[in-house]
């Protein structure tokens, strides 16, 4: 009986941590991820020290690596995501008519299956709900 009662007890603290976690985790997420790099890198840092390094030089000399990693990263990424972004763009029309057909053809069964077999759909309506969509998304990504 004894046993059971702490295993309890760190259960529910763990849980309504997890819970907090997860409610704050805008806020949180910068400072769990400082508190994980700090608890990675440590051991390098104190193993530049070992060398010779002061500690304070070790710590500047590692964040400024990672930063340079990151940053080349990045550089290396960005056209690729960005070749994907205009090919998204340019293909984003052809999508819109694509799912357009598919909505429109009542002679699909998963349709039918989905919404009943009385199934109408006003052309017209969803000809104006998918071209306002797509004119929305379409800037959307274009400003981006």
């Amino acid at each position: 009986m004894t046993v059971a009662r702490p295993t309890l007890f760190w259960i529910t603290i763990a849980i309504i941590s997890l819970l907090m976690l997860v409610l704050l985790r805008e806020i949180l997420l910068p400072f769990a991820v400082g508190m994980a790099l700090a608890y990675l890198l440590a051991p390098v840092v104190d193993r530049l020290e070992r060398v010779g390094l002061n500690r304070s030089l070790a710590a500047l000399m590692l964040v400024l690596l990672l930063v340079v990693g990151f940053v080349g990263l990045v550089l290396v990424m960005l056209p690729a995501l960005v070749g994907e972004l205009r090919f998204f763009i340019d293909e984003f029309p052809r999508y819109v008519t694509r799912v357009q057909s598919l909505v429109a053809d009542t002679g699909r069964p998963w349709l039918h299956k989905l919404l009943g077999q009385e199934l109408r759909i006003e052309e017209s309506a969803t000809h104006a709900l998918t071209t306002m969509g797509s004119a929305w998304l379409g800037e959307l990504l274009r400003s981006a």
